[in-house]
């Protein structure tokens, strides 16, 4: 093979006709010696380096996590916090409906108690309404009246088709009414009556001027009556009674009123019968 890039000595060399290796004289050994102690104190400053990096960002790691620890921890809170937010939102919010569904009941009650009671229908519309806002099937009056009347015991259902609805016996009303204590279905001593009922019901007595008047009587709403309700319930039971007591002497001043007019005609008659007579003799 003829080329210009190969040695002179041909495709036949050997080993052996190499050049000797040279071995490095005592200069090299100096600097080398000279710079391995450096380098090996460079790479141990670099592995000290390497180390304090690496248990910084260990140290690192665990504060992130720690951190991280803390938010999900503050995340559980804060939700919490909102839940117990919402719940006590919602409570006061339903709280403050349910408090004006009552004052509502109350001033339509209110009103139609301004009209007056001097007679059974206005008692029943009152009744009937009174029923139809708190929920009820069915509504009951007793008016204790005194003199020849006696007392008066009124059933109002709120729908007049139902004819199944429930009734409290006129016995607990006329109790309730004479005690002036009010009774309700979740009382333990109205077990007998709950049976007797069928349904949920609350009486409550009618007062005026601390006067027993009567009682009233609410029953089939469904579910037994909260304290809230058994509450609204006696305020309305004082408003009826007021508009009864004031029916009452309404009345009374109206019987007075006709006595004293039937007494002034008949003194009226007698005077002019008198005078009448005393002419006749005086002319005889």
């Amino acid at each position: 093979v003829d080329a210009p890039h190969l040695p002179a000595w041909g495709l036949d060399i050997r080993w052996s006709d190499a050049p000797a290796v040279t071995r490095p004289d005592a200069e090299v050994w100096g600097v080398a010696l000279v710079a391995l102690p450096l380098v090996t104190l460079a790479l141990h400053l670099r592995q000290r380096r390497v180390a304090a990096i690496q248990r910084e960002l260990k140290a690192t790691v665990a504060r992130l996590s720690a951190t991280q620890e803390d938010l999900g921890a503050s995340k559980e809170r804060l939700e919490r916090w909102n839940q117990a937010l919402n719940a006590e939102v919602e409570r006061q919010t339903g709280a403050l409906e349910e408090r004006n569904r009552y004052l509502s009941i109350v001033n339509a009650v209110s009103f139609a108690l301004s009209e007056p009671m001097d007679d059974p229908s206005a008692l029943e519309r009152a009744a009937r309404l009174i029923a139809r806002l708190l929920g009820a099937r069915s509504a009951q009056a007793y008016h204790l009246r005194s003199g020849v009347l006696g007392a008066f015991h009124l059933v109002v259902p709120v729908d007049a088709a139902d004819i199944h609805a429930p009734q409290v016996p006129e016995s607990v009303l006329r109790a309730v009414a004479e005690s002036g204590r009010p009774l309700s279905s979740a009382d333990p001593e109205s077990v007998e009556v709950r049976a007797a009922v069928g349904e949920a019901f609350a009486v409550v007595p009618l007062i005026a001027k601390g006067r027993q008047l009567g009682a009233l009587a609410l029953c089939g709403t469904g579910g037994e009556w909260t304290d809230a309700e058994r509450h609204l319930l006696l305020i309305i039971g004082r408003d009826l009674g007021v508009a009864l007591e004031n029916a009452s002497l309404f009345r009374d001043v109206l019987t007075m009123a006709q006595r004293e007019r039937l007494i002034a005609e008949v003194v009226r008659i007698l005077t002019a019968d008198g005078s009448g007579g005393r002419g006749a003799d005086a002319g005889a």
